[in-house]
């Protein structure tokens, strides 16, 4: 029962911060209120920052060989930044949908644009998966919202990638999905 309430504190936390168009420059404290919120103490921001400007050097490397192999496509209307666990880390990848319905999440699973080189491998998601795995409350929370800020940073400094009118989410693949950058509206 205990870790459902967690859960759900957690849920609550990331709904509460994901809009805030935080990329890994202005993130920061916003993390370290989470990280109070949850009542992790003993959590050090400081290897995390290091890991988040690792992590996002070799993420926007990856994802910007990832779009010249496979650029995305005007017609797609949403992006999924989806999280998965394997045995020893989380691993990333990008789907597209050529629809989106605020009120059903099922677009994410249209896969209309679905790069076949899909998985972008990044130490800070292997550090997020050690997270996880001792305080999984705190593993989500920072997994989900460094996928934002890595996202938000790439986006910031490469606007010209992207359509213009397009939603962003991303979430673990047996979890929720949150959408973190809307310009549809």
């Amino acid at each position: 029962m205990r870790e459902s309430r967690d859960l759900e504190k957690v849920d609550t936390l990331i709904c509460s911060v994901i809009n805030k168009k935080m990329d890994i420059h202005n993130g920061l404290e916003v993390i370290n209120d989470g990280i109070n919120e949850l009542k992790r103490d003993s959590f050090n921001l400081n290897p995390y920052r290091t890991y988040l400007h690792i992590g996002y050097e070799q993420f926007e490397k990856e994802f910007t060989e990832l779009l010249e192999k496979n650029p995305l496509s005007d017609a797609i209307k949403a992006y999924n930044f989806g999280l998965y666990q394997s045995s020893f880390q989380f691993h990333l990848y990008i789907t597209g949908s050529e629809e989106w319905d605020k009120e059903d999440d099922d677009w994410a699973t249209n896969n209309d644009y679905f790069p076949e080189e899909h998985i972008i491998n990044n130490s800070l998601l292997r550090k997020l998966y050690q997270y996880w795995r001792f305080n999984p409350d705190l593993g989500l929370f920072l997994s989900i919202v460094s996928i934002a800020m890595f996202v938000n940073t790439y986006i910031n400094k490469y606007p010209e990638k992207f359509p213009k009118r397009v939603v962003f989410a991303t979430g673990f693949d047996d979890g929720d999905l949150y959408t973190f950058r809307n310009t549809l509206n």
